[in-house]
């Protein structure tokens, strides 16, 4: 992905260098300007190559890009990248908690930057808010969906695990990982793992420790809920509202 990246954005700087810059737009000098944008998002996404799963880097090419291609009459594809933005942060945990607030601070910013499309003409101002809310929404319904479809398959692999500390336990029930005979390194491993989403590398950044000690340290916690790997501990926690 993140080559077919460099070759988009890489096109798009050399295209943007030689074209007629839209007169319309509102970004300044952007003859100058959008060259030198794409030109960033480029040497940013080459970046990206080096410290793959880097989620700010890669959020911050997208909501660059988002920008610079809605206000300069290529709305759609602003739009676009827009929710694409959205999606890398569902995925990422983003929206574990305050989730309703963050996507309407997030549409509201939209807002704000799509305003910008004015001067293109008002109908072109029309679709493209329009376009935006028939993504979200489109997107929004793609994941109730698969969830009503994989649900039950996760239910009936998770139903299948069984765990000696989480015995007393009901299904959806709060569980305190404290309470769960893990030391204080094991809780915050855990939870950040599961709850927003951090792999082993970041772990180990975050927690200024090696990768290696994060995979023995986890080892031990899938040892200790009796699962055989960080999968089967995904999926038997994620039956409980997990807390440190």
């Amino acid at each position: 992905m993140h080559i077919a990246a460099i070759l988009i954005l890489g096109t798009a700087t050399f295209v943007s260098t030689w074209a007629e810059p839209n007169p319309n737009t509102i970004i300044p000098f952007p003859a100058v300007t959008v060259p030198v944008i794409n030109g960033i998002s480029t040497l940013l996404a080459i970046v990206l190559l080096f410290i793959p799963n880097c989620i700010p880097l890669e959020c911050t090419i997208l909501s660059i890009q988002a920008v610079s291609t809605a206000l300069t009459g290529y709305e759609t594809l602003g739009v676009f990248l827009f929710t694409a933005l959205i999606i890398i942060l569902f995925c990422s945990g983003f929206f574990k908690t305050h989730a309703q607030r963050k996507i309407l601070i997030l549409f509201a910013c939209w807002l704000l930057v799509i305003q910008g499309v004015m001067p293109q003409g008002i109908d072109r101002y029309i679709m493209v808010t329009v376009e935006s809310v028939f993504f979200i929404a489109f997107y929004f319904c793609i994941y109730k969906r698969l969830e009503i479809l994989l649900k039950p398959l996760m239910n009936i692999y998770a139903q299948n695990l069984d765990s000696e500390i989480l015995k007393d336990k009901e299904v959806g029930q709060k569980i305190s990982l404290r309470e769960c005979s893990l030391d204080e390194r094991e809780v915050n491993f855990t939870y950040d793992f599961l709850m927003l989403k951090k792999t082993y590398r970041e772990l180990g950044d975050i927690y200024y420790t090696s990768t290696s000690t994060v995979k023995k340290v986890m080892a031990g916690v899938c040892k200790k809920f009796g699962v055989k790997n960080q999968t089967e501990l995904r999926m038997l926690l994620m039956q409980y509202k997990v807390e440190k």
